[in-house]
This record gives structure tokens, C-alpha cells and sequence, in this order.
């Protein structure tokens, strides 16, 4: 075996070992083994095996336009020079406010509310066992709804 392949294989092993997926039980720890990704590219990623797979989960919900984007990561890397990040509970951003004024003016001919976000609550993604007491409940999305319309 070629180094990169031993080194796969111990990563894929400490994967088992300390990894837990927001899906899994602690007490299954170790059990399972999943794919160790390498790279995307595209609508693909690549494991550590060579595999090229089509990234159709994760498409659904975070890579849409693909990985390896050079505009993107070069978007992403200016804003982090700038600002990684504020807490939304009492600041906002300049990038927000303005994909704000963006969807408005492209999407809608006139909004009568704020842009309202229900997103997770603001914390790290919890194990699944209160992964619906973070996830945003019909009572958040009727709360949001509720600000909107009273506008």
C-alpha cells in the first residue's frame, strides 16, 4: 500500500473512533463506517478511495451552485478578512443588509416586511437527541410569520 492509502485508512479509523454524526448514538460509536471525502468538485466529491460521487444530499441544502468555486471561496475569504462573523441577536452585517436589498429588488416588486430568517437556533448543531429542540418548530415559523404580517 502507498502512503496516501495507509493514511486514508487511519483517517477513516479515527473517524470511527472519535466522530459522532448528529444521527448516531453515542453508544453505537465506532460501529459504522462512512465514505472519508477527499475533495469536491462540481456536483462531485471524491473520497479517499478514488470514488467520484454525485453530492446529492448535500446539494439539496448547502452546495447548490458546486464545490471548488474560486469566486465563492474568494468572496468567502474577503469577507473573513472583513467580518467572519456577528451574533444577529443585536448587530447585523453589510452583507446581509445588502443580499437583503437584493432579494427584495429582485424577487419581489414590494416588500411590506423585513427579511425574516428561521433558522436553527444560534449555537452549534446539537446531538440528535435535542435535535428538535433546535430545529426551528412550527411555533418559531408561525412566530416569524406572525412579525412579518403585523407590518
Amino acid at each position: 500500500m502507498h502512503g496516501a492509502q495507509l493514511d486514508a485508512i487511519e483517517r477513516e479509523a479515527d473517524a470511527r473512533r472519535h466522530l459522532l454524526s448528529p444521527a448516531e448514538e453515542m453508544a453505537k460509536l465506532g460501529e459504522e463506517s462512512r465514505p472519508l471525502l477527499a475533495y469536491g468538485e462540481g456536483i462531485y466529491v471524491v473520497d479517499t478511495r478514488g470514488r467520484r460521487l454525485i453530492d446529492g444530499p448535500a446539494g439539496m441544502w448547502c452546495t447548490q451552485v458546486g464545490y471548488a468555486r474560486q469566486e465563492i471561496a474568494d468572496a468567502i475569504a474577503a469577507q473573513a478578512m472583513k467580518l467572519s462573523y456577528n451574533s444577529p441577536w443585536y448587530t447585523t452585517n453589510s452583507p446581509a443588509a445588502e443580499l437583503a436589498a437584493r432579494i427584495q429588488e429582485r424577487c419581489f416588486f414590494h416588500l411590506e416586511a423585513p427579511v425574516l430568517r428561521v433558522t436553527g437556533l444560534d449555537m452549534p448543531y446539537p446531538p440528535s437527541r435535542v435535535e428538535t429542540d433546535y430545529v426551528p418548530s412550527v411555533d418559531r415559523v408561525l412566530e416569524a410569520c406572525d412579525r412579518a404580517f403585523a407590518y
